[in-house]
């Protein structure tokens, strides 16, 4: 039940969760927050404080730091392993294909700040991201660990209880949980299939407890 990888078939070594250094506290860098005024500002933290409030019932407890985005590596064409789509076109400019280029793992692994959970634009990483979110961490960045989700393109233009949703899901992987995959479908945010709920059954909580021993 480790948290899912960019990779398909993680290592058998790799940790059940983050080991953070601190525990049960630890600690949120929002690289968010600065990045809005008022009014989008206060939706994120009201969504942000909710979401910490649900996975604090694992009895852990979360510090949260607000810090500018370009204080850190956030990703792009700048960043050595950038992880992008070239197009291939014919003598008439055309687009007749293309390929990736660059090492995403590499590019996943650089916006992770050490011995944090760090939470950031996906935009920043992935300019066209056409995904609600992601959230990983990697034996190889451990402790550390990252939640994203595209603020513009799909956090405010849905409800608040689909920001819950989709962030409590992403920090859900963060922590260290992967997706739940039973059938019937279990009413949990961390469902694989859709789901009605934006927030952790109790297996959840659980299996967090479990992990980090509180």
């Amino acid at each position: 039940m480790h948290g899912p990888y960019p990779t398909a078939t993680p290592p058998s070594s790799s940790l059940p969760a983050p080991t953070w250094p601190a525990l049960p506290r630890i600690t949120v860098l929002d690289t968010v927050a600065p990045s809005y005024r008022l009014r989008k500002r206060k939706q994120w933290r009201a969504t942000r404080n909710r979401i910490l409030e649900l996975w604090a019932q694992a009895h852990l407890v979360f510090e949260v730091i607000e810090d500018r985005a370009e204080n850190y590596e956030c990703g792009g064409p700048d960043n050595p392993y950038y992880w992008h789509w070239v197009w291939e076109d014919d003598e008439n400019g055309n687009h007749v294909g293309g390929h990736m280029e660059g090492d995403e793992d590499k590019y996943l692994q650089s916006v992770i700040v050490p011995g944090v959970l760090r939470l950031m634009d996906l935009n920043f990483l992935y300019p066209d991201a056409a995904v609600g979110g992601m959230g990983f961490w990697y034996p190889e960045t451990d402790p550390g660990s990252i939640a994203m989700v595209p603020m513009d393109d799909y956090f405010f233009p849905h409800s608040p209880w689909e920001r819950v949703r989709v962030l409590c899901h992403e920090v859900g992987h963060a922590l260290g949980l992967k997706h739940r995959t039973e059938e019937p479908a279990v009413d949990t945010v961390m469902n694989d299939f859709e789901t009605f709920s934006n927030k952790p059954d109790q297996h959840d909580i659980g299996s967090l407890r479990r992990y980090y021993n509180v």
